[in-house]
Parts: C-alpha cells; structure tokens; sequence
C-alpha cells in the first residue's frame, strides 16, 4: 500500500532536469532521480557532480518509508544559480529547494534534507557531508529586506552564507538563519533557532548540543548521533 500511495518514479522530469541541469557527460548518466509531480519551475542554473557518478545517486521528492504523512506532498525546484553535489544526496518530499541568481549551495556526500524543509540560497550555503537536516526545518541565508539603523545611517547586508558542518543533526522545525556557522558534528535541538554571529556556536566542540530560541551550546559532551546500536 505504501509503494502505490508514494511518489513514483518521474522518468520525464528526471530527464528534463538531469538534461537541462547538469553538464551532458554527467547528464547522460541520470544522476538525479525525480519522483511523483515537483514543482519545476527553473532549471537555467547549474548542476554539476564532484566525485564519481552513477544513476540515482541523487533522489529528488522520493517516498521514505517512515515518512507517511508526507508522501502525497511535492517538493518545489527552483535554481537559477549553481547546486554542486560532493556525492550521493536526498531530498525529501514537500521541500522548497531556491537557489537565486548568482548563488551556490553546496551538498556533501550523503546528506539528507528531509520532508517539507525551505531551503532558500541567496548567496552561498554549504552543508557538509553526512548531515542531515530533518523535517520543517528552514535554511534561510537572507532576511528579504534590508534595515536601515537611522542614528548611524547603517545599513546591513541582508544576505550572509551558511556553514554547516559534517555529520551534524538538524532536528525538526528549526532555523538556520543568515550568517549561521555550525561547526562539526553537531545536534541542533528541534524548534532551535541559530543566528548568524553567535561566536559561542561557531567556535563550539564537536559533539555539542546546540538548542533554543536564540540557539546557545546546550551542552559540550561529546554527544555524536549514530545510525544504530552497533555504532
């Protein structure tokens, strides 16, 4: 039941995408799988793999079976900048994946961005390998408007890139907000909120705790997520 309700597998989107995206010695090789009815709407950016390339090693709005309660929703494409993958990469359904004009997002091997995750890159965002990134969660480099502070008559940048660590844990329904570094190995705590400029979070051990609104270290134990027991 859960194979016929999900996403199937898209053999004309995953054409058009992988021929319209990628370079066409990479293109050939269908390395991005679409799955179910995305929202494309550009595809004028770029695409381009580092590493060695197979067939479906980059699933696109794919059905996991542990996520029922999203599997009839569709993710949203829209790239007008350039997407570099380091290897093999998820991405779930009901996500928003915008990458404007002039911008990079860079995935590692690996990682995971899950179910219904708004993933806005306006000028550079770099995820490193084996990350995940869980449901509801927001990846937004840009606030949209600009502030002006009258008694200096300053006004700041609205856009800052993101680092995001290797093997680091973003759980469900937090933010990433513009100018965030997070270091390796991280866990962001569920409905955390990380601004950019927290000097306590960008210079945090590997294997902290990072969690609240505003986001501080929690805890500096060396707490790494595992896979399983046998880890």
């Amino acid at each position: 039941v859960r194979n016929l309700t999900g996403h199937w597998f898209n053999p004309f989107a995953t054409l058009y995408v992988n021929l319209f995206s990628f370079p066409f010695r990479q293109a050939i090789k269908l390395p991005m799988f679409i799955y179910g009815c995305p929202g494309i709407y550009h595809v004028v950016g770029d695409m381009r793999i580092i590493g060695k390339i197979r067939p479906g090693m980059i699933d696109f709005n794919r059905t996991k079976r542990l996520n029922q309660p999203h599997q009839l929703t569709n993710s949203e494409l829209s790239n007008l900048g350039t997407i570099i993958f380091h290897g093999k990469a998820c991405i779930g359904c009901g996500t928003k994946l915008l990458v404007q004009k002039g911008a990079l997002l860079e995935l590692g091997a690996n990682v995971l961005i899950g179910d219904h995750v708004n993933f806005c890159c306006h000028q550079h965002v770099s995820v490193g390998e084996r990350t995940w990134i869980t449901h509801r969660c927001q990846i937004q480099e840009s606030n949209h408007h600009f502030i002006i502070d009258m008694p200096t008559h300053t006004v700041n940048n609205c856009t800052r890139p993101i680092f995001i660590g290797r093997n680091c844990w973003i759980c469900n329904s937090s933010t990433i907000a513009a100018g965030a570094i997070i270091p390796d190995s991280c866990i962001i705590a569920s409905n955390s909120l990380v601004n950019g400029g927290k000097k306590d979070i960008a210079e945090a051990p590997a294997g902290s705790i990072i969690g609240g609104i505003p986001a501080k270290v929690i805890a500096s134990k060396e707490t790494y997520r595992i896979y399983n027991r046998k880890w």
